[in-house]
């Protein structure tokens, strides 16, 4: 293959010039009537009463956290708060946990579906644990009832990553919804995306207006110079938003194309060497990315390389990250043997909308090499 696959690239048309030239036009390029759109597309589309924008799902971990009074109100203290997070996540869970004041504590995954393990989480629970956050990884969803179930019976609160989760539901309840909060990713390579952003969800008016304090300078409204609690600067601009509303217009044929691809990979390798990452069949997966097992990930992503053809290997396991190891930032808590097998077998194959299907043949015959 002489032109280079991409792993994975957005999907744009003629809809977000369109967008974006309304916004131009009218020389409002802060948060505005777009991003207010945009939130109650969102609201409608995932069935969470509120959502708020904000420059990150990174700061909007942060700020869930902090909302929920877990992490910075423990420093006075001796001891911090814990949150338990899976060992197979992007390091930006962890750090949002660290910055809020809070320590991570980091178990292991299920080997079947690369998602937190719930035993796992109940024998990490101690006097100190604040909440559980799930990573809903690569449009997938984590044990969500068994992880709610454990919540209600420690009185922990559930943040939810939903970060590559948009459109995921389980027996048609969106990703996101379950936990008190949950934030969703607008980034570069995320199934709907504007560059970068965040959209937090919550199920009440009060946790809205305090993500909004958070994100806006302690304050409810913009232009306001009376402060009613310390915030920060986590804003959206309609730039980003009138990007995201024409991605959002598109959503439906996003997913559709997700899993059309994902079907035609399972046709082709169904009598290879791989084999793939399994789900519950009342979760409705969207596929953000494909991945496939086998026996050494490096050396299929290698093999795919000679071809130009791009892959990506599953995220490094928190456990053996060099920027936590001697620094006592995080609790690690047990063996990590899934986490370990899955970062050597799991691949991700090109999974962009825009992928032929002539494309997702040539994939596959070079993994059946």
């Amino acid at each position: 293959m002489n032109k280079p696959l991409l792993q994975i690239s957005p999907y744009f048309d003629e809809q977000e010039e369109i967008e974006l030239l309304e916004v131009v036009r009218s020389i409002w390029l802060i948060e505005r009537s777009k991003n207010d759109l945009l939130e109650k597309i969102f609201s409608e589309f995932t069935g969470a009463p509120f959502s708020v924008t904000c420059s990150n799902a990174s700061v909007g971990i942060f700020m869930s956290l902090i909302a929920c009074g877990i992490g910075r109100a423990s420093l006075v203290g001796s001891e911090a708060d814990e949150v338990i997070v899976p060992d197979i996540t992007f390091v930006a869970t962890i750090n949002a946990i660290l910055l809020a004041g809070a320590r991570p504590v980091v178990v292991d995954i299920n080997e079947y579906d690369a998602h937190i393990n719930v035993v796992n989480i109940k024998k990490a629970i101690t006097k100190n644990t604040k909440a559980i956050m799930p990573v809903h990884l690569y449009g997938g969803m984590a044990d969500i009832v068994a992880i709610q179930e454990l919540a209600d019976r420690n009185n922990l609160v559930i943040i939810e990553d939903a970060a590559q989760a948009v459109g995921v539901k389980l027996d048609g309840r969106h990703a996101g919804t379950f936990g008190r909060f949950g934030v969703f990713s607008l980034y570069g390579n995320k199934i709907i995306t504007c560059g970068e952003g965040g959209i937090v969800v919550c199920q009440n008016a009060d946790d809205r207006d305090k993500i909004y304090r958070i994100k806006n300078h302690g304050r409810l409204k913009k232009g306001a110079f009376i402060h009613e609690e310390i915030g920060y600067n986590f804003s959206f601009t309609d730039l980003q938003a009138a990007v995201a509303i024409a991605q959002m217009k598109k959503i439906n044929y996003i997913i559709s194309r997700k899993r059309a691809i994902n079907t035609q990979y399972r046709e082709l390798l169904k009598n290879s060497r791989v084999s793939f990452l399994e789900s519950p069949q009342n979760i409705d997966e969207t596929f953000w990315f494909t991945n496939v097992l086998c026996d050494d990930a490096e050396e299929m992503a290698n093999k795919l390389a000679i071809e130009n053809i791009q892959s990506r290997r599953l995220f490094y396991p928190i456990h053996l990250q060099p920027c936590y190891k001697n620094k006592q930032l995080i609790q690690l808590d047990g063996e990590y043997n899934n986490a370990d097998k899955l970062f050597k077998r799991l691949l991700s194959l090109p999974s962009s909308v825009s992928l032929t299907a002539d494309e997702i043949e040539s994939v596959a015959s070079v993994i059946k090499k």
